[in-house]
């Protein structure tokens, strides 16, 4: 995959304006966070992310949401997307389907889960989508709350930084008591509060990938830290990247690439459950 030297314009929702050569942005855009945050990942996520792309394909089916944009992501990682409609779920034949955070309002009730995990698929879904019969079979949601930021504990213990994640307006918790009933895998949890963020969990005769964050962070100003506001290229550790990409700031970095890892983590659950059914195995899948 291509990483530009300098951000495209076009990636900029505000006038451009050059300082030294490089250009400055109003703010950095998701597109634009997303492809900073594949800068930041090691060679072996790279390889990992490169065999799931083949792995999971060809296509992966996205089922329209409200509030957080997986075409928009799963196109910057390099994968092919097919929208369905969700009253199709039932029917089709792809492997791993996209639902996020829909609108509270949504007919969840049209959109057949249980019929398409039973055939063997696999949901990612996030936030409000854990909402939906056969979801919250498996995952169980808790009342919405008040947007708050999360510091995210990577379960592979990988990423020692805990790196912040954001948590929009009535955002649902997911039921710790309906996990162990499910015998789901945390793939991260909260560190300020121990609560699950991202699970994966077998389910009928497929598994779903749930994310209480949005898979694509968009930061909420309010919320970040005095560091975390720090632009990336004056952060000793991740200058060469913050060189390459103007603009970005630490705290939206740390948690678009927090949230790719547990994607990758999330797809490599979703192998181990096909070799499990007799499913050729990738190589680098752990």
């Amino acid at each position: 995959m291509h990483y530009p030297d300098q951000i495209d314009v076009q990636d900029c929702r505000q006038l451009a304006i050059e300082v030294d050569g490089l250009p400055l942005c109003g703010g950095a855009t998701a597109a634009y966070t997303v492809r900073a945050a594949l800068a930041g990942l090691s060679e072996n996520e790279h390889r990992r992310l490169e065999q799931l792309r083949d792995a999971v394909g060809p296509e992966i089916g996205i089922i329209d949401s409200h509030f957080d944009d997986t075409p928009l992501l799963f196109g910057q990682l390099g994968f092919r997307t097919r929208g369905i409609a969700g009253e199709d779920l039932g029917e089709t034949e792809l492997r791993l389907v996209a639902i996020s955070c829909p609108h509270r309002n949504t007919r969840l009730d049209r959109v057949d889960v249980q019929r398409y995990l039973d055939n063997g698929g696999v949901l990612l879904s996030s936030d409000r989508a854990i909402r939906l019969p056969g979801i919250s079979t498996y995952v169980g949601g808790l009342p919405g709350r008040k947007p708050t930021r999360a510091r995210l504990s990577l379960s592979n213990g990988e990423d020692p930084s805990d790196p912040p994640v954001w948590l929009d307006p009535g955002y649902l918790s997911i039921d710790p008591s309906t996990l162990r009933a499910s015998g789901a895998i945390t793939l991260a949890h909260n560190s300020l509060t121990g609560e699950p963020l991202v699970v994966f969990v077998e389910a009928g005769s497929g598994g779903i990938i749930h994310s209480v964050p949005h898979w694509l962070q968009t930061p909420h100003p309010e919320f970040l830290t005095s560091v975390e506001r720090r632009p990336l290229r004056e952060v000793p550790r991740y200058r060469h990247i913050g060189n390459s990409f103007s603009g970005i700031k630490l705290g939206g970095f740390l948690a678009q690439r927090a949230m790719v890892e547990l994607l990758i983590a999330g797809l490599l659950q979703v192998v181990k459950l096909e070799e499990t059914a007799g499913q050729p195995r990738i190589e680098g899948g752990k």
